[in-house]
């Protein structure tokens, strides 16, 4: 195989050995010699270096699951040629979060979870929570799966409980 491209984009000759967390990842083979030896069609992804990063299902399909990176083996049925290509895995930005309260009304010492959604599940950046004011209600820690939020009620007052990525 003289030439070929593997990433998640659709423009793979661009983005080669590119993938984005939570997309499919294909080969695309633009070369090989003798031109008539190969079924390019049957090339496949066979095998990952790092599953945690880029997984093979049942199927034989390739999924970027989380950002890092693994080497991949490319193969025809047989697994008579083979070559490999380093793939770099980067996560998607978030584009939105979801809290499940609305008008929560605490008293002083009491404790409650609010559960939380992050969208892309996919996207491994870090959220914060903050409190308007921090002498009303203080902020615990985000659940490391970043699914749920503990608060906690300090004095009588109001305050707008907002969670959002570090990033912005």
């Amino acid at each position: 195989i003289d030439e070929f491209y593997v990433s998640s984009y659709s423009d793979k000759e661009n983005n080669d050995g590119l993938a984005q967390a939570g997309k499919y990842v294909d080969v695309r083979i633009n070369k090989f010699s003798p031109a008539t030896a190969l079924n390019v069609d049957e090339f496949k992804i066979v095998e990952s270096s790092d599953t945690s990063v880029i997984e093979i299902n049942s199927f034989g399909s390739a999924k970027a699951v989380k950002s890092g990176e693994a080497t991949l083996t490319i193969a025809d049925p047989i697994r008579s040629v083979t070559v490999t290509k380093k793939v770099t895995v980067t996560s998607p930005s978030l584009n939105s979060i979801w809290i499940s309260i609305t008008n929560k009304t605490l008293k002083v010492d009491d404790t409650a979870t609010i559960k939380i959604e992050a969208y892309p599940t996919e996207s491994d950046e870090e959220l914060e929570a903050i409190s308007s004011d921090p002498t009303v209600v203080e902020i615990g820690e985000i659940s490391a799966d970043r699914k749920s939020l503990s608060i906690k009620g300090l004095k009588e007052g109001t305050s707008n409980i907002t969670v959002r990525s570090k990033n912005n």
